[in-house]
């Protein structure tokens, strides 16, 4: 995937209200500083849109408060949920 001027333009007229972000872009952010670049970028942008983000696959108590300190409220995964049956 490349980050253009294009997708960005897209972000901007697609106007969605969130965007969901893999785990895969999340683990070890607190330890390695190429991540945690990528997200606080991912964030910025997401930000000046006005666009929420949700973490996906977070399943554990840790990695939503590491989530939290960087202000991303907004999850999904078997630490926040487990699978439920649908109610009629």
């Amino acid at each position: 995937y490349t980050i253009s001027d294009v997708s960005l333009d897209l972000l901007k007229e697609m106007k969605p209200h969130y965007i969901k972000i893999e785990n895969d872009y999340l683990q070890d952010v607190d330890n390695r500083s190429d991540a945690e670049m990528a997200l606080n970028a991912i964030l910025t942008i997401t930000d000046s849109l006005g666009i929420d983000l949700i973490a996906t696959r977070i399943e554990t108590e840790a990695q939503r408060q590491a989530l939290v300190a960087k202000n991303i409220n907004c999850f999904q995964g078997h630490g926040i949920a487990g699978i439920a049956p649908l109610e009629d």
